[in-house]
């Protein structure tokens, strides 16, 4: 709906929403499109230094990463992320 547009504006435009510091939060994965215009390289690069994670860049992919035809590489990315995460301890 339009809420959701001007939330995009307002993103732009005054530069929110604005990433908390790292702090108790979920294991991340950050993958991004070289060509993305909505969220370029360099703003990427930004929030994963703030949220203190690691990020990859696609190569010639847009800001749709699973809907280009790079979407291999980026599920790849995903998929040796997950298989490095370890389980929570069961007996915590």
């Amino acid at each position: 709906g339009d809420e959701a547009y001007f939330g995009f504006l307002g993103m732009l435009a005054l530069s929110l929403p604005r990433a908390p510091k790292r702090k108790n939060l979920p294991p991340i994965c950050m993958v991004g499109g070289e060509l993305d215009m909505i969220f370029p390289p360099h703003s990427q690069a930004s929030l994963a230094a703030r949220l203190g994670v690691a990020h990859h860049i696609v190569a010639g992919a847009p800001h749709s990463l699973m809907m280009s035809r790079n979407w291999t590489e980026s599920a790849g990315i995903f998929s040796d992320w997950i298989a490095g995460l370890s389980e929570p301890s069961l007996s915590a």
